[in-house]
């Protein structure tokens, strides 16, 4: 699930908004190569799936990582 750019942009401000799929309070954090991640860190919820599989297709396509 694809957060609004609204919501992404709030939580970089600083805001502590909450995953509108879960509940849990979403969060920002650099990964590799200075790419944003933005997820609630509960592992069942769609926006967190959505985020790591983002991640790793970005991931794959910089340095053929995680194949």
């Amino acid at each position: 699930m694809r957060l609004d750019p609204t919501i992404e942009t709030r939580v970089c401000l600083g805001e502590s908004v909450e995953c509108p799929a879960c509940g849990h309070l979403l969060r920002l954090w650099i990964a590799n190569h200075g790419l944003k991640v933005f997820d609630c860190n509960t592992p069942n919820c769609p926006v967190y799936t959505y985020a790591r599989n983002r991640l790793y297709a970005r991931l794959r396509a910089i340095e053929g990582l995680y194949p």
